[in-house]
């Protein structure tokens, strides 16, 4: 290997000296084969020659003793998995010259902290800083991509400014960063992936892009410190659990692009008070607004054909206002019914903006919706406006009920003689239907995926 006419050296070079401290490798040297130190748990030091070119795939895997490395400027490219798991390293630069991370480069780096990426980078891969906890990172403007995981489970990470040229956020790309406080995503990007900012407890403000086009699924499930955010005009859809249990959202703005709401979307948005839902909506998804306990005024839109059962438990409702679509003269605004409680908690039809509603059609509303969907419960929604045609008095009486269930605090409920079970909807088990829903679990004893709800003990998120 001293000869100059060596210029790669690989992992029959040094199969047998996996207990060396230090390494010096030769100036000739201009590539590092796949796997050469791979398992080298002793190697501290390593020196590279100012000749060398490219590193190999998991050339440095798992040289857990490995704190500093310094790669000279004529690098062009470092291989995949190249220092995965190697605990001790604290920090590294990347050469100009290197246009990309390629995934799982750094998986599993726990004390990497300092990184300087390249300034012509264009792509990180996907897993490329997977559990690297204390990292702070700068992304350079030439960034186009970012891969899925790159950033998965980062908790050190405060706060990280993303390029003008990224395109996408991936699925899982800053999955439970718990110290991240503010991004903003920039107006180049079109779309956002599946749980993309899962569990970033501390995130309390973001900016999203202009350009948005899609939102994926839980995307910003259990971000618990969110109070704000406005989703731009361009996005058709929220997916399922897309903001469930981000309990300090106390305002969402929604697109009048907006066609559905997926089950369980702000579920669990407990200081969310007040919300709009576009007429361009048509549809929302099982227990959509489920445990939104402070809800006091929502507006549904006039073009829906479909609510999801439950998707308003555990909402307390005072006063409905129903739009009557179907009654409405020429131009002229459609009628309104109003309802409240009276003094023995029973809910009275007290006006109506128009003579053209008949008493008949009024005995119809109460008789097929009013006194379905509130009977035997306890409410304190202070408006609710629902959009409603002739053809909604036709509803089936347990749809109809089931939207608005309210469960107390989730105490047993009493059922009079002939009323279905506790726990059931319809034919078949209740439980057994939300067992089939995607993205969690529901076993006896547990409520959520990854929580468990024992009598004495606290929720545990995973």
């Amino acid at each position: 290997m001293e000869s100059d006419s060596v210029t790669s050296v690989g992992y029959d070079d040094y199969k047998y000296y996996k207990a060396l401290e230090e390494i010096i490798i030769p100036d000739s040297i201009k590539s590092i084969g796949e796997w050469t130190f791979g398992g080298f748990k002793a190697l501290k030091s390593i020196t590279l020659p100012k000749s060398l070119e490219s590193i190999g795939e998991g050339a440095f895997n798992g040289c857990e003793a490995l704190e500093k490395i310094i790669i000279p400027n004529s690098v062009k490219s470092i291989g995949r998995s190249a220092f995965i798991g190697c605990k001790a390293l604290k920090e590294i630069t990347i050469p100009d010259n290197v246009k990309s991370i390629e995934p799982y480069t750094f998986n599993g780096c726990i004390a990497l902290k300092e990184i300087t990426l390249s300034k012509s980078l264009e792509s990180i891969g996907e897993g490329a800083f997977v559990y690297c906890s204390p990292l702070e990172i700068i992304i350079p403007n030439s960034v186009k991509s970012i891969g899925e995981k790159a950033f998965y489970s980062c908790i050190a990470l405060k706060e990280i400014k993303l390029s003008n040229s990224l395109e996408s956020i991936k699925d899982l790309t800053f999955y439970r960063c718990k110290a991240l406080e503010k991004i903003i995503i920039p107006d180049s990007v079109k779309s956002i992936g599946e749980k993309a900012f899962f569990d970033c407890i501390a995130l309390k403000e973001i900016t999203l892009s202009k350009s948005l086009e899609s939102i994926g699924e839980r995307a910003f499930e259990a971000c618990e410190a969110l109070e704000k955010i406005i989703i731009p005009d361009n996005v058709k859809s929220i997916e399922l659990y897309t903001f469930a249990d981000c309990q300090a959202l106390k305002e969402i703005k929604l697109p009048n692009s907006l066609e559905s709401i997926g089950e369980r979307a702000f579920e669990g948005c407990k200081a969310l008070e007040s919300i709009i839902i576009p007429d361009s909506v048509k549809s929302i998804g099982l227990y959509t607004f489920d445990d939104c306990i402070s809800l006091k005024e929502i507006t549904l839109s006039k073009s829906f054909e479909s609510i999801g059962e439950f998707s308003f438990e555990g909402c307390e409702i005072i006063i409905i206002h129903i739009i009557l679509n179907n009654f409405k003269k020429d131009d002229e605004k459609p009628p309104v019914v109003h309802f409240k409680k009276d003094d023995k908690n029973k809910f009275i039809w007290y006006k109506c903006n128009t003579d053209f509603v008949g008493n008949n059609e009024l005995k119809i509303l109460y008789n097929t919706i009013i006194n379905k969907i509130f009977k035997d419960n306890n409410y304190k929604l202070i408006n609710v406006n629902i959009p409603l045609s002739k053809a909604g008095f036709d509803l089936p009486d347990r749809a109809i009920e089931n939207i608005f269930r309210y469960d107390g605090n989730k105490k047993k409920r009493s059922y009079k003689k002939g009323s279905s079970k506790k726990g059931s909807s319809k034919k078949g088990s209740y439980k057994k239907k939300r067992s089939s829903k995607k993205g969690r679990n529901y076993k006896k004893g547990s409520y959520k995926k990854g929580r468990s709800y024992k009598k004495g003990n606290s929720k545990k998120r995973s």
